[in-house]
């Protein structure tokens, strides 16, 4: 996160995305799928998700620089569906409500 060379940064992040995450998103997938494919434990809204939730969109939101904002797309579209299912949540929306 503090590499203050530019191009050494760019390297480590690419390979971040490569690998870590990239082998992250296939194995939350594989765990949602695992449970039915709705939520990631007791088939609904937990602190799981949440946490799953969270996340799924700051990596998307492009936070980290070099590392793709589509790769959870890519790798992870269950993952994706997951994150709209959370996000549309009734006790989700009303708490982004308050915002």
């Amino acid at each position: 996160m503090y590499i203050e060379d530019e191009a050494q940064k760019k390297a480590a992040r690419e390979a971040l995305a490569e690998s870590p995450i990239a082998i992250y998103l296939e194995r939350l997938q594989q765990m949602l799928d695992a449970r039915g494919g709705g939520y990631f434990a007791d088939g609904r809204l937990t602190i799981a998700d949440l946490k799953v939730m969270v996340w799924l969109r700051s990596l998307r939101s492009g936070i980290l620089d070099d590392v793709p904002t589509d790769l959870s797309d890519k790798l992870g579209p269950k993952l994706v569906e997951h994150l709209d299912r959370v996000l549309g949540h009734p006790k989700v929306d009303a708490y982004d409500a308050r915002f």
